[in-house]
């Protein structure tokens, strides 16, 4: 089958007309990926942002685990300094989450009621 002329040209104003600027500037495109349709770029940046919350879920989730752990050495009879090198540890974690993960303040509030909710209902000190 041939294309005539007009018909290429109105293939091409058709493909370009869904090319815009509109995702153009997403930090999730690299490289010529704001060249492409925006259909496109839009399922890239979907996926970037998706796979940001699973790292970001990932993080949370060792994070909680280490917060456990330090309660439960926290609250050891024996533990004396200890206690306070645990509360040292959990500060650390929670400014890591904070600033490299940009957590807000709120998200860190939800991680520790959760953690105290888990200790209220006995689950730290339970093997994991």
């Amino acid at each position: 089958m041939k294309i005539t002329k007009r018909q290429l040209r109105r293939i091409i104003r058709e493909e370009k007309a869904k090319v815009t600027k509109k995702y153009d500037d997403d930090s999730a495109l690299i490289g010529a990926q704001d060249e492409l349709h925006d259909d496109l770029q839009k399922a890239i940046i979907d996926k970037t942002v998706e796979d940001r919350k699973k790292e970001k879920n990932e993080s949370v989730r060792i994070i909680k685990q280490k917060l456990r752990r330090f309660v439960q050495e926290a609250t050891n009879p024996d533990a004396g300094p200890a206690v306070e090198a645990a509360k040292t540890a959990i500060e650390q974690q929670l400014n890591n989450l904070y600033h490299e993960h940009m957590l807000e303040n709120a998200d860190l509030v939800e991680i520790l009621e959760q953690i105290i909710k888990d200790i209220n209902s006995g689950f730290i000190g339970e093997p994991t």
